[in-house]
């Protein structure tokens, strides 16, 4: 189960919810590191109460972090 959930991950096709609604996670918005911090916290906070997994949780961190 957990090779799959990470192969998911890695994918990219990760959303959240309506389209854009996961754009502040999932996507570059040109905000600077401010923004990119905001970002990993709202991450962060969604993996600590189990909305998302551990291989989903590295990838948006890994997508936010190639952003700066």
């Amino acid at each position: 189960m957990r090779e799959l959930e990470e192969l998911r991950a890695k994918s990219g096709g990760i959303q959240f919810g309506a389209p854009g609604a996961g754009a502040g996670l999932a996507s570059p918005s040109g905000g600077g590191q401010d923004d990119a911090v905001a970002r990993l916290e709202r991450a962060k906070a969604m993996f600590d109460k189990g909305l998302i997994s551990d291989a989903e949780y590295g990838a948006l961190k890994a997508r936010i972090v190639n952003t700066l």
